[in-house]
């Protein structure tokens, strides 16, 4: 055998090992990252793998940052919208009984431009304090930011209204009321850090949304660990009754 051949072939079998060692880091740290969130969430392993390649996708999806819930990274929520925009997600909301988050809206703008120069990231997204009647557009993602004050201050305020009308109150009519207020129900509702209570959440937005509790919010995500929250969801058999 020459040098040549000797050579080429030491550098094949180097690229064949690479790839060997690189498919099986990613095997392991796909299952690891599967496991870890299935125990998060409370979802088993099985169910997990059988939901991961063929996710159904929320329209609404809903975070809820209980008071047990103290610190939240600004960057993971960069993150969440950010996995949430890639994955078809078209509506966003993230709530706190203080409005911490709400009060804090300009520098999440801030934020999030910065974020979206370092990822090159061009879609089109929304931010808005509280609840708004717009719809969304394809593509585009609408975030919102929501406290107690847009839970049963809203809801009176609607009640006041359809009681001062002629027409006789249905269900429709009180839909249709909601969406000029900017409800939009929720699809799946992230209830993280909260101690068997929904913290004033508003609760018409939840009429047939999926619930899940986590005890705490990551430091870190990953768009393995955001999709594995996906599964979640997706492994629910969702009951629509209205």
């Amino acid at each position: 055998m020459t040098l040549k051949q000797c050579l080429s072939t030491a550098v094949l079998v180097v690229v064949y090992w690479t790839f060997w060692l690189v498919s099986c880091v990613r095997a392991v740290f796909s299952l690891e990252t599967l496991k870890g969130l299935a125990r998060l969430v409370g979802v088993t392993e099985d169910e997990c793998k059988g939901c991961f390649e063929d996710l159904k996708i929320p329209q609404h999806l809903a975070v809820l940052f209980g008071r047990n819930q103290s610190f939240v990274d600004l960057n993971v929520i960069f993150d969440f919208i950010y996995f949430s925009s890639l994955n078809g997600v078209k509506r966003l909301t993230f709530y706190d009984d203080n409005g911490i988050l709400k009060s804090m809206l300009y520098n999440v703008e801030r934020g999030w431009d910065s974020y979206i120069k370092r990822k090159e990231f061009f879609k089109s997204i929304l931010f808005y304090k509280g609840q708004d009647g717009k719809e969304t557009y394809p593509g585009q993602l609408t975030v919102h930011f929501l406290d107690k004050r847009d839970g049963k201050p809203m809801m009176a305020e609607v009640c006041r209204e359809l009681t001062h009308s002629r027409e006789p109150v249905t269900v429709a009519r009180v839909t249709s009321k909601l969406a000029t207020k900017g409800v939009h129900e929720v699809d799946f509702l992230l209830a993280v850090g909260c101690a068997n209570n929904l913290d004033g959440f508003p609760a018409w937005s939840l009429r047939v949304a999926e619930i899940q509790q986590m005890k705490f919010w990551s430091d870190r995500l990953t768009e393995s660990s955001y999709r594995s929250i996906l599964a979640s969801f997706s492994c629910r058999d969702r009951r629509l009754g209205r």
